[in-house]
């Protein structure tokens, strides 16, 4: 397993045999720390709750896949610039679910 802190004591990121988390896995994690439901509060609450719990994750995870396809398009631009295609084109190819244009500037 691999450790590396980012920035902040808060933010751990553990990997295991070169597997990383997804967006989405990130977005499970942000959530559950901004987002806590009380084991004792009342079922109509906590469908209320566990509704802004799953709108927060999808607000989360959407900007995390903007945030990385951002990233790529920056680091694919850069490899470009310094002569390197091919590899520009395979940072491009390794896609996040819902980015859907790629443009090299």
């Amino acid at each position: 397993m691999v450790e590396c802190v980012l920035g902040h004591p808060l933010i751990r990121v553990h990997t295991t045999d070169g597997n990383t988390k997804s967006p989405w896995d990130w977005a499970d994690e942000v959530t559950h720390r901004v987002v806590s439901i009380s084991p004792s509060v009342s079922p109509e609450l906590r469908m209320q709750a566990e509704a802004f719990q799953n709108d927060v994750r999808r607000v989360v995870a959407h900007n995390i896949e903007a945030a990385l396809c951002e990233e790529r398009i920056f680091l694919a631009n850069q490899a470009e610039i310094f002569g390197l295609s091919e590899f520009a084109t395979m940072i491009l190819a390794r896609k996040i679910a819902g980015e859907k244009n790629f443009h090299l500037t």
